[in-house]
């Protein structure tokens, strides 16, 4: 069952946080995949297409798992993902009573599908074929066989695939969980994928962190919140549903207080939020990767399992085909269109009191001008909030915002609040001032000046200026009569309109360009050529992948040295906030409440934003951009060298940038 309602609510109270995704466009990830709702979908997916009958073998034992997760995980393969399949184990005790109530309920539909069987009620039919369908501990043992034959890793839980798969992404072994089953997130899952198995269905994202966000709740209060909405671990209250356990959360806080107030009682909740705080799961080190057994697959899908042998080889030579392809990340993930916001059903229509609407819940994104300076938006922009972020409640980060982030300016910007004060300070109200929220350097700690001070910040990697409209002609031109110079290359009369193949990132490009542009007229048919085909030759996947993975180790590291100082950093905002109202409201002692919790939430969330700024996709797009043309520039020199003679790297030195340490440009190395 999972969280009852939960994915709906999430799609009403706070749609930042989920989005409809391709498959193409999670290629690769690696992603641990709940084996016991891909089996249940593979089943019910053949038998509600025949009403009943599934696919078997001789021995009449079912196939229709066998072939749809056959075709799945090739087509997976296919992609560039790369699954791990996770099978549950013996269930904990505390999910005994739905266990047994499953069975009774499925006893039920049996009797009521016998019934609407004999009556040719194919409406009925449909209805109930679906609670009939149970996997078998026989199947599950041939889906495993079956993936270690394809060279998938298996993986079997302590007890609860979810908690095993949240498990492996939090150690880093996958970068999402693809499950049905939404208390993957209660088990502390960054990103939940739902519908990654299913064929006609787009593919629901469920970011975690953001979700925490926008709801506003700390993670033992989003786990009491879905404990009431109904788990699989105990009961819940009668009468409450997600809107109204989220309101009682937000009120209350606990289920503890909750009960209290109510005079009730809830059995089990305590076992429950236990074992969603602390579950069984079994220790991974390594996730080993195997080759394919081509001859095991085949003596199990037509020996065993009586697969036609014409439609086994084309299986076979797709499964091929995908395992020899080289696992590549998809630059369009990056670099593409973002996701649209998903289109769920919704449960609940009614506004849920206390949640912003998404124009305002969204966090605030900064535009960015070529000078790599900031544009500080107004404060309808920045995110409304009903409380402070105290130390338990600051957000989690697990994953960059996907937006497009502008570089920082040299100093936290003034942002001014054009709302009126509160209602309890009449005589503010009546002046109406703009209130500036700044913070001077002088007065920042030093242990918290890398997150808040620009000049301060510590890049762990740096963008190198390569656009159009970051670098000047004379620029490039000095760049590239130094590169000329220093390795002897007859350079001719810059063409200005030489006819330059040129597409996806690296382009436009001024340096390639201009480098071209003057050794034209060589003799070298060889480099002629290469401009004639590719415009980024000499750039391979795997140095493409070793910079990716360097830009995501560098966003790694910093979101977890954030997340460790956060509370600290949270009590600083709070005291600049205290500090600049009370000079707003000319020396008096009394600081409203709301207007101090919006504007320590507002100082926390900008400072966020701007340390993480250049971790987000546009920045990730320029950092490639000239790493790469680094490299194809290094290429293209040897083109021009003669034998014996090699450049190895380029005769640049780097500048920090005077707004940001994060960009730089390139400048001629001294004595070379």
């Amino acid at each position: 069952m999972g969280i009852k309602g939960l994915i709906g609510f999430l799609s009403d109270a706070a749609p930042g946080c989920i989005s409809e995704v391709t498959l193409e466009s999670l290629s690769g990830t690696s992603i641990a995949i709940d084996a016991s709702t891909a089996l249940y979908q593979f089943t019910i997916a053949i038998r509600e297409g025949s009403y009943l009958s599934s696919l078997t073998n001789s021995k009449g034992e079912s196939t229709s798992h066998i072939a749809g997760l056959l075709n799945r995980c090739i087509r997976l393969l296919e992609l560039g993902i790369r699954p791990v399949f996770v099978f549950d184990s013996t269930p904990p005790e505390a999910k005994s009573q739905t266990l047994a109530k499953r069975k009774l309920l499925r006893e039920e539909a049996e009797s009521s599908l016998e019934k609407a069987i004999e009556e040719d009620d194919k409406e009925a039919i449909r209805k109930y074929v679906g609670r009939t369908v149970r996997i078998t501990q026989k199947e599950n043992e041939s889906a495993k066989k079956l993936l270690r034959l394809v060279g998938v890793p298996v993986i079997e839980a302590a007890e609860e695939a979810e908690a095993q798969c949240a498990y492996l992404c939090q150690r880093g072994f996958v970068t999402a969980v693809g499950s049905e089953d939404a208390d993957a997130l209660v088990f502390r899952c960054g990103v939940l994928l739902k519908n990654l198995t299913a064929s006609n269905k787009p593919v629901v994202r469920v970011d975690l962190a953001k979700a925490l966000e926008l709801l506003e709740l700390t993670h033992e209060q989003f786990t009491d919140f879905c404990i009431l909405c109904g788990c699989d671990y105990c009961g819940t209250l009668k009468g409450v549903g997600p809107k109204t356990a989220y309101n009682l959360i937000k009120k209350h806080g606990s289920i503890s207080r909750i009960l209290e107030v109510r005079s009730e009682t809830l059995e089990g909740y305590e076992a429950a939020q236990e074992y969603f705080r602390d579950p069984k799961v079994r220790d991974i080190t390594t996730i080993d990767r195997c080759e394919a057994n081509i001859d095991g697959l085949r003596e199990f899908l037509i020996s065993e399992n009586d697969f036609s042998e014409e439609r086994v080889d084309k299986l076979i030579e797709r499964l091929q085909k995908a395992r020899s392809k080289k696992t590549q990340l998809s630059l369009k993930s990056f670099f593409g269109y973002p996701p649209r916001a998903a289109n769920i059903t919704r449960n609940y229509t009614v506004p849920i009191k206390g949640v912003s609407p998404p124009a305002v819940v969204e966090s605030a994104v900064d535009s960015t001008s070529d000078d790599g300076k900031d544009e500080v938006p107004s404060d309808d922009k920045v995110p409304s909030v009903n409380e402070v972020p105290t130390v338990d409640k600051v957000p989690s980060v697990n994953e960059v915002p996907t937006v497009e982030e502008a570089p920082p300016a040299d100093a936290v910007p003034t942002v001014e609040d054009t709302s009126e004060p509160p209602s309890e300070e009449p005589d503010a109200k009546k002046r109406n001032k703009r209130v500036p929220i700044e913070v001077d350097d002088s007065l920042v700690p030093d242990n918290l000046k890398r997150f808040i001070c620009v000049q301060h910040y510590d890049p762990r990697v740096t963008i190198k200026r390569t656009g159009a409209s970051e670098l000047g002609s004379d620029s490039v031109d000095s760049l590239v009569s130094h590169i000329c110079g220093v390795y002897g290359i007859q350079s001719g009369t810059p063409d200005n309109d030489l006819s330059v193949v040129g597409e996806g990132i690296l382009w436009p490009n001024p340096i390639l360009q201009r480098f071209r542009s003057v050794t034209k007229d060589l003799p070298n048919s060889r480099l002629h050529e290469l401009w004639r085909c590719s415009s980024s030759h000499g750039i391979s996947w795997d140095a493409l992948d070793k910079l990716y993975i360097n830009f995501r180790e560098a966003r790694d590291s910093s979101v977890e040295e954030w997340d460790k100082y956060a509370p600290e950093i949270v009590d600083f905002a709070s005291k600049v906030a205290r500090d600049k109202i009370t000079q707003w409201l000319d020396g008096s002692t009394s600081c409203p409440p709301r207007l101090l919790r919006r504007w320590t939430h507002l100082l926390y969330s900008r400072w966020r934003e701007r340390y993480l700024h250049v971790y987000g996709p546009r920045m990730l797009s320029r950092y490639l951009k000239g790493e790469v043309t680094d490299r194809v520039l290094v290429r293209e020199i040897n083109e021009c060298l003669p034998a014996g003679v090699e450049c190895s790297e380029l005769p640049l030195d780097t500048e920090p940038s005077e707004h940001n340490p994060h960009f730089v440009r390139r400048v001629p190395k001294s004595g070379s």
